[in-house]
């Protein structure tokens, strides 16, 4: 729905060619049919707070290059909290809630209440405080779904809240 950047390369030393960019105080609804917001190369961004971004498909949020994007009490959901996810029907989580491909960000007092990944952190050097990922009806592990899939280095997580999921860390390293 909302996409800051591309794929043009800039000079800047930072690969940051997008500066001081916010979205506070913004509902975005997918329909099922769109993604949240994308940002790249980007400094200086915040996405919230009271930010409420619901019904995405693929991504609800994804951070592609730059540095110091903050994500801060901001909810998100593949769905509504009271949907009823079913594997007899097919409707089962696909979506990945937060998606990080790069360095120096900040997460902080977000939730994520639905979706197959609640966080992919691919970057290095990202800053996570009390994010909590839960699913609806508690069913996360019957879906296959994963509160925070880490693959990037040096990352640090403090306060978070892992409710009825797992976390997997491939690669740790400081």
């Amino acid at each position: 729905m909302i996409q800051v950047g591309g794929d043009v390369r800039c000079n800047h030393p930072q690969g940051s060619c997008n500066e001081d960019v916010g979205f506070p105080q913004l509902f975005l609804d997918g329909s099922h049919v769109a993604g949240g917001i994308q940002v790249t190369s980007v400094m200086g961004t915040t996405i919230g707070p009271t930010t409420y971004i619901l019904n995405f498909t693929h991504i609800g949020i994804e951070v592609n290059g730059g540095h110091e994007v903050m994500i801060t009490e901001t909810w998100l959901g593949e769905t509504n909290f009271d949907y009823i996810f079913n594997q007899t029907t097919g409707h089962l989580p696909t979506a990945t809630a937060i998606m990080l491909h790069s360095n120096d960000h900040y997460i902080l007092n977000t939730i994520v209440f639905s979706s197959l990944i609640g966080l992919n952190n691919a970057g290095a050097a990202n800053m996570i405080t009390g994010l909590h990922v839960w699913f609806p009806e508690n069913k996360a592990l019957q879906f296959g779904c994963t509160a925070f899939l880490n693959t990037g280095a040096s990352n640090r997580y403090d306060g978070c809240y892992i409710d009825g999921s797992v976390a997997h860390f491939a690669n740790p390293s400081d």
